[in-house]
């Protein structure tokens, strides 16, 4: 019997908690501090480790729950990365996810500060 190898990437990001995506929301808003939304992400990834020691995953992730977008820092880390600017349409759409908290759907803001990519 010959055994076929597989190759998986781990990438590495999960769901995020309900209590974790509240936080984000209230440091967001200024109700929380820095610390205590770093100490509701440790308990959150503590968590997320726990759960993936439980079903056997034996490469672990923190979930990437203190990531804030999916660009972090690609744009600093890469030589002739040039950024063009959204037409004024662009900047001034919604957010694809349509999400009632996205900050570019109120009428006053001129961009999508939540990080979603816009319609």
């Amino acid at each position: 019997m010959t055994t076929t190898n597989y190759r998986a990437d781990h990438v590495g990001s999960l769901l995020r908690p309900p209590e974790l995506l509240q936080a984000r929301d209230e440091f967001s808003h200024g109700r929380i501090s820095q610390e205590q939304l770093k100490e509701i992400e440790d308990r959150s990834i503590l968590t997320a480790l726990d759960m993936q020691r439980q079903v056997g995953i034996e490469v672990l992730t923190d979930g990437e729950y203190r990531r804030h977008d999916w660009v972090g820092d690609f744009t600093s880390s890469v030589d002739g990365y040039v950024s063009r600017s959204r037409s004024r349409r662009a900047a001034s759409a919604p957010c694809a996810r349509r999400s009632p908290k996205c900050p570019s759907r109120r009428a006053e803001s001129s961009a999508s500060a939540c990080g979603c990519v816009t319609a």
